[in-house]
């Protein structure tokens, strides 16, 4: 028998899952829970259970020592329980609600205290303590910001682990905190893109097993071939076998290298020994070219990846399109796997892929993707499945939308210029004239010149011109002004309708717009209301 084992949050996930591995490893194991799960009820419960242990509460305290109270040391505690409560925009301090916050450290921290409160004199020498806790409350190894609230809980609770090293290190008690990986839980929401609650058991066993004095005090990935370095490496192969690029991962499993050359792997090995174990066999047995075959490997390893997330993209994007709520990059939380490449940035922050993320729409985005909290947008804005364009985008499309008009606005006046005056007629000496200044007009219509707008090549600013000069103080009406044009100028006037519900002539429509838009005329108001505008010369 190794000693008394005692696992506080030991329900679900990691807690249960080491609480029996400690058990099967010959620990006396005492788990408690807030509520306990129907797989340990009843005496066929793999460890003794002590219920009814909510660490969120000041009476945990006494409940934990009426559950030990016969115990007189303790030689592991670890203390697993912890919440992560994931918000919209907590990655903005505006958007941090302080209660929510509140529960976190609470729990996250505080438990902790209740936990060494009610259990610290139960610690001697040769006792091991292990916080578990999380690599999103290093302030050195913060490398994109966000979930205020986990992050403060964590944060503190690897600062209470620093003190407690201090308080109990004298006694021989090892303090550590242990990062467990970013776990496929209920708390991590099931993601995909976590490792399974066994691995990091296995994990944390090697670090159990292998915890010395020099341990006091420190930072632990549960999983070996993590490090605390900001640029991570994976020792994959043992250190003769240095020469093998340390980038690769490989599931040695899934691919069934191992069963197809009958190697001698246990059951409960993990990925890092099975590893070990594959490149050994490798290095001893292939008789090929091994520096070719793994840059081949590592290259399509590398492509494979890329075009998968580049897929992921695109499906994304079209269900947000579709109206489904667009999510990217998993939880909340950041992800706690090791990556052996610089992640890709996102967003107007130029930060990883964080939380709930949103897509922009323009197919040519340089980004594509942000937090939601960087942009400010709403669940209910997200939720309506339209359009969404990121700011660069949507300043993008304003300017091609403001050059456009200024393109249709430039033909409309270009279409509204017309030709001198003097280009208006054709003289006829057969027919009589009305000569206005450099205007001239023959009576006869079929003399009027093939130049200009109208039918026939006159232009309307030409015909207005020839109407004004007939009416008295050279100034009329719009209906004046049209009566004297069809009087005069019938047969060139383009009668077909504006459209099939606006059946007013073309002709009518044109000379309205020269009438109010061309610089050689101009509008009168009426001198009393109700009146029509008059129009003259400028």
């Amino acid at each position: 028998m190794k000693g008394l084992a005692v696992v506080v949050g030991a329900s679900r996930g990691v807690g249960l899952g080491l609480a029996k591995r400690l058990a099967k490893e010959d620990y006396r194991v005492i788990g408690t829970c807030r509520s306990v799960p129907e797989e340990l009820q009843g005496d066929a419960a793999p460890f003794q259970v002590v219920k009814d242990v909510d660490v969120a509460e000041d009476a945990c305290v006494d409940t934990l020592r009426q559950g030990l109270a016969g115990e007189d040391h303790i030689d592991l505690l670890v203390f697993n329980a912890g919440i992560g409560e994931p918000e919209w925009g907590v990655d903005r301090v505006a958007n941090v609600k302080l209660d929510v916050a509140a529960r976190q450290m609470n729990v996250n921290a505080f438990g902790a205290v209740r936990t060494l409160q009610a259990l610290g004199d139960k610690l001697g020498k040769g006792s091991k303590v292990l916080l578990v806790t999380s690599r999103v409350g290093s302030v050195a190894d913060n490398g994109s910001g966000g979930n205020h609230g986990y992050r403060m809980s964590k944060a503190a609770l690897n600062i209470l682990g620093m003190n407690l090293s201090h308080e109990f290190g004298p006694k021989g008690v090892i303090v550590t905190l242990v990062h467990p990986g970013l776990v496929s839980t209920s708390m991590t929401g099931f993601t995909s893109s976590g490792i399974s609650v066994d691995e990091s058991v296995d994990g944390f066993m090697q670090r159990i097993d292998n915890l010395s004095s020099k341990d006091q005090g420190s930072f632990l990935h549960a999983l070996l071939r993590h490090s605390n370095k900001r640029k991570k490496e994976v020792q994959l192969l043992p250190r003769e076998l240095d020469r093998y690029p340390r980038s690769v991962r490989a599931d040695f499993r899934a691919c069934e290298y191992a069963k197809r050359y009958s190697l001698d792997v246990r059951d409960g090995s993990s990925t890092t020994e099975l590893a070990s174990i594959v490149g050994r066999h490798y290095a001893s047995h292939l008789d090929v070219a091994e520096d070719e075959v793994i840059h081949r490997f590592v290259k399509y390893t590398h492509n494979y990846q890329e075009e998968m997330n580049q897929k992921r993209i695109r499906r994304e994007k079209e269900a947000r399109r579709r109206g489904a709520r667009s999510t990217f990059g998993g939880r909340q939380y950041e992800s706690d796997t090791e990556s052996t490449e610089q992640p890709k940035l996102y967003c107007v922050c130029n930060r990883p892929s964080f939380g709930e993320m949103i897509g922009c729409d323009d197919d040519d985005c340089k980004i594509e993707w942000f937090h939601v909290g960087c942009v400010d947008v709403t669940p209910d804005a997200l939720s309506t499945g339209a359009k969404w364009y990121c700011p660069s985008c949507r300043a993008k499309r304003a300017d091609e939308r403001a050059a456009e008009m200024a393109k249709a606005r430039a033909k409309q006046r270009k279409e509204l210029e017309v030709e001198p005056v003097k280009h208006l007629v054709r003289p006829s000496s057969a027919s009589s004239s009305t000569t206005s200044g450099a205007a001239s007009v023959t009576q006869d219509a079929d003399t009027i010149s093939p130049t200009g707008s109208a039918k026939g090549g006159i232009t309307y600013a030409a015909m207005i011109g020839f109407a004004l000069e007939g009416l008295d103080g050279q100034t009329g009406t719009f209906r004046a002004i049209c009566d004297r044009i069809e009087e005069r100028f019938a047969d060139n006037l383009n009668w077909k309708p504006e459209s099939e519900n606006r059946r007013t002539p073309v002709w009518k429509s044109s000379v309205r717009k020269i009438l109010i838009s061309h610089n050689r005329f101009r509008r009168i108001e009426p001198a009393e209301p109700g009146q029509a505008h008059v129009f003259a010369f400028r």
